[in-house]
């Protein structure tokens, strides 16, 4: 069966964000492996982009940004004007710059897969607004890069 669907639009919201995750098991796991939190893994974030002169998208103790991809699906830059692909970014791939300075600091905040490559794909405009054909586009996009900014070993 064949349907059409109306080109609806989806929007971003900024609500409270708060850590939920315990992501100790996980960051366990990488260490018996004998590998970096995701190294070598690629990260897709489909949103309102990602500001990319922000510090955590650097790799770790380095002016390295680890964004390989970047391409807007909505017109304009890939910046995120809106915001809210940057503090997702931040969850899912971010690096702990600050309290890496920090003497004597006993914790450090980072994402899940905090060494990973980040390919930046912006659906939603600066106020925050897209449309499925953009995520469909981005997602299909991801799919073709699969294979291009991941690698097998550490």
């Amino acid at each position: 069966m064949v349907s059409i669907t109306p080109n609806r639009q989806v929007e971003g919201f900024l609500d409270h964000a708060t850590y939920s995750a315990h992501y100790s098991p996980l960051g366990n796991h990488y260490a018996t492996i004998g590998r970096a939190k995701a190294w070598g893994m690629g990260v897709a974030i489909l949103d309102s982009g990602i500001n990319s002169t922000h510090p955590n998208i650097d790799s770790w103790n380095t002016d390295n940004s680890r964004i390989v991809y970047s391409q807007s699906f909505v017109g304009g830059d890939t910046n995120d004007g809106y915001g809210l692909g940057t503090h997702v970014e931040g969850i899912a791939v971010g690096v702990d710059k600050v309290t890496a300075e920090i003497r004597n600091d006993t914790n450090s905040y980072s994402g899940v897969a905090m060494d990973a490559n980040i390919i930046n794909l912006k659906v939603l405009d600066n106020n925050g607004k897209g449309n499925d054909a953009s995520v469909i586009a981005a997602i299909n996009r991801t799919i073709a890069l699969k294979d291009r900014y991941a690698t097998t070993s550490a």
